[in-house]
Formats: structure tokens, sequence, C-alpha cells
């Protein structure tokens, strides 16, 4: 207290001293000056003053101003440990908004999850989560995505399989049994479910070519023979068709396999 109280004293004392030889100074020494000349030093010698007050208050005030500095210091550290994860949103909204990776509507991938952007603010995104291991459906959840996932992760644009997709699903039967001879009659089968929209896919593909510059998408149904690691037989078909009758397709091109699988069976016995 005695050291704070010495402390004060020696600051007022400043001030005072520094006033005194101020006043002193304009009125002996300016006096005879011209005023424009008189104005300019005047200037000068308040400004030096200025500075030699803080210079030496804060020489005096030292300790105390360091341990402010700390203080401060420590604070505005806990105050960016606390709110790292919210400036990071921010800068995540920031770099979307200068990129726009993706827009309101479109269909995007952002660390796994899947789903069309409904919003984006300044600390998350929304999406509605589709099913695209599946029949590309909505699933009817919510996500909400930390914007500084975005910092993180890339953002893959999935817009174009808004309307039409590739999609391949599998079917699995036994080795026993010889499918070859199913090839050709279920080619004609995948045809024929392709051919109402046959034309608007090669018009899609060709869009797609154009506009993003991939090589265009076969739009001709394709079968493809596999085994699995049991040794079974893995047929895989691959058709361009539109997002929303994904799963229709498959149910009827599974029942189509399977009703000519049933016909071949027979004719051929187990060894």
């Amino acid at each position: 207290m005695t050291e704070t109280l010495v402390k004060i004293a020696l600051s007022i004392g400043l001030l005072l001293t520094v006033y005194l030889l101020r006043k002193v100074t304009f009125s002996y020494f300016l006096k005879d000056m011209e005023p424009s000349e008189q104005l300019n030093r005047a200037s000068t010698i308040r400004n030096v003053s200025s500075l030699m007050i803080v210079l030496l208050i804060g020489f005096i005030w030292l300790s105390e101003l360091q341990n402010v500095a700390l203080s401060l210091a420590a604070f505005m550290v806990a105050i960016v440990v606390a709110t790292k994860e919210f400036l990071q949103c921010l800068l995540g909204f920031f770099v979307w908004s200068l990129n726009r990776q993706f827009r309101i509507g479109d269909w995007v991938d952002i660390n796994g999850l899947t789903g069309q952007v409904v919003d984006v603010d300044w600390v998350k995104t929304t999406i509605q989560e589709v099913n695209v291991a599946g029949d590309y459906s909505y699933t009817g959840k919510t996500l909400y995505i930390p914007n500084n996932t975005l910092l993180l992760y890339p953002a893959k644009n999935l817009n174009f399989m808004r309307r039409y997709v590739m999609h391949s699903f599998s079917v699995v039967r036994e080795a026993n049994v010889n499918i070859e001879p199913i090839f050709e009659p279920l080619q004609r089968e995948l045809e024929t479910l392709v051919e109402p929209f046959r034309e608007t896919a090669s018009r899609y593909s060709g869009f797609l070519h154009q506009r993003m510059d991939v090589e265009a998408t076969q739009v001709a149904p394709s079968i493809n023979l596999s085994t699995t690691e049991l040794g079974k037989n893995k047929l895989t078909i691959t058709l361009f068709c539109p997002t929303e009758q994904v799963g229709e397709l498959q149910q009827q091109a599974t029942r189509a396999f399977l009703r000519l699988w049933h016909e071949i069976q027979p004719e051929q016995p187990a060894p």
C-alpha cells in the first residue's frame, strides 16, 4: 500500500512538474517569436512533454502494467480457446461464401454425410439426408453440420445425381447353376425397362459431358459376372436411370433375373 501511495505521489509530482515547465517555456521563451512559429513550437513542446509524461508514468507503474498485460493476455487466450469452434465455424462460412462449392438445393457429400442443402448460416449447414447407398430417397433425417467441417473435409457436390444416376446392384446365387444362358434374355429385359427414358437419359449424359467436361455416361444397361469370396455367382447390373425410379427399377430387374434363373435351374443338375 505504501509503495502504491509513493507511486501516486510521484505521478502527481511528475504531472505538476511538466505542467509548470510547459507554462514557463510558453511564457518566457516563446513570447518574442512570430505567431506562426510560436504555434509550431508550442505544438512541438506539447507533443514532447506528453510523450515524456507517458514514458515516465509508464516507468513508474511498470510492474503494475506488466501484471495488467499478463491478465489481459490470459483473458484473451481463454476467450479464444472458449470460442475456437465458433470462430472456426465463422471462418468456414466465410470460405463457403467466397468459393460457393454448393448452393441451397444442391445435393452434397460432406465427410460422408449426404443430402440436400436446405440452409446455410454463420454457424452450420443444414441438409436433408439422402440414402445414396440405397434407393436415393430422403431418409427423413435433418443433419446439422458445423461450418468448421468445411475447413477440414472437401464438400462433394452431387447435384448432377438429383435427376439421373449410374446405379449398380448385385444379385448373388449358388455356383452350381450355369447362369450364362440368362445373359441375353436378361439384357433384353433391361433394355425394355430403360426404353421409356432412354432418349432423355442420352440427352442428360450429353449435357453432363459438355457442362462438366467428363466422359459421356453409358446409357445402355450392362451386366457383369463375378464371384464372391465364398465362390458364389455374383451378377452386377448397372443402369443409368432417373434417380426417383431407382428403387422400382432395381426391383423389376431383380425379379426378371430370378424368374429367368428359376427357368434354367432344373436344366442344370447339381454336381
